[in-house]
């Protein structure tokens, strides 16, 4: 899938397919790796899916060379 053309066309869709699809194995790889809490590895996830979202909107982000999972694995750190 094409995450940065879905939200260019249909924002609130892509972000709410995003956040149900990542949401959960996102949580549990911080809380492992970095001994988060699940609330602050929730906060975590939603700051990354919101830096996806202003890099697509203001053209930082053009194409991805990984999977969407691991881009915002890689903005969670």
């Amino acid at each position: 899938m094409d995450w940065i053309q879905y939200v260019k066309v249909s924002e609130n869709e892509a972000l709410n397919k995003l956040y149900l699809r990542y949401k959960e194995d996102t949580v549990v790889w911080l809380q492992k790796e970095f001994l988060c809490s699940h609330d602050e590895s929730v906060d975590i996830f939603q700051v990354a899916v919101i830096i996806f979202y202003d890099n697509v909107i203001t053209e930082k982000l053009t194409s991805l060379t990984s999977d969407i999972k691991t881009y915002l694995f890689g903005i969670a750190l």
